[in-house]
């Protein structure tokens, strides 16, 4: 499992690399860019990148990967409260969205139940 995700984050850490030396200067940028924005990149690589995968993959070894992935619709919710955090404003779809995954992930957690009448089938016989 790690194997998958450490060479998935090394090939594109490479294209991006080999893009980002095509198509633009980096080495200028980095070299110009002020220290807040490398503290800032530092930030994001350490608590964004390798941080949340080490807990992610932590929770599929402890949970499994069925009931580990119902918690990845979490993702928007959080987007959307960082950016609540950050100063922008709510529309009433986010607000919906957010009510649905959290319906979503505590029915299939199985925290509610929701009741659902089974299908009936009917075999046709000549």
């Amino acid at each position: 499992m790690f194997e998958f995700a450490t060479f998935s984050m090394m090939f594109g850490a490479i294209t991006l690399s080999v893009l980002s030396m095509i198509f633009e200067d980096p080495l200028t940028a980095i070299a110009s860019a002020p220290v807040n924005a490398h503290l800032a990149m530092g930030y994001v690589i350490i608590c964004s990148t390798m941080i949340a995968y080490l807990f992610w993959f932590n929770g599929i070894q402890k949970l499994g990967a069925g009931r580990a992935s119902v918690f990845f619709n979490f993702v928007p919710v959080f987007s959307m409260l960082i950016a609540l955090l950050t100063g922008q404003s709510l529309n009433i779809w986010q607000l919906v969205g957010t009510a649905l995954v959290m319906l979503g992930v505590m029915s299939s957690g199985g925290f509610i139940k929701i009741k659902s009448t089974p299908l009936v089938v009917k075999h046709c016989s000549k």
